[in-house]
């Protein structure tokens, strides 16, 4: 069994948009584990416990937001707590990757 749950990056955030307004938008449609807005970043991050309520809120939401995937173990945000520049190079990494082997 893994410990992945699916994570969602809310890319090109408005200046103004904060972890409250995702959290009240994205928690309509299940349970959140996880939202952060990293201070150096444009982009948020969402992680639900359940991947069919992730799948209905990228529906409803990505007419609001600018949506995508990305993998996220409870592991990957845990190094993001302490070190937010690793955890955004393990996921540019894993989409780098994923693009190569395409």
């Amino acid at each position: 069994m893994t410990s992945q749950q699916p994570c969602i990056q809310v890319c090109r955030l408005d200046p103004h948009v904060t972890e409250d307004h995702l959290r009240q938008d994205f928690s309509q449609y299940g349970e959140l584990v996880y939202v952060k807005i990293p201070l150096s970043c444009k982009s948020g991050f969402v992680q639900f416990s359940d991947w069919s309520c992730a799948k209905e809120a990228c529906r409803v939401l990505s007419e609001k937001y600018s949506l995508q995937w990305i993998r996220s173990t409870k592991e990957d945000l845990a190094s993001f707590e302490h070190d937010e520049f690793l955890y955004l190079a393990r996921i540019h990494k894993w989409r780098v990757g994923l693009i190569n082997n395409l």
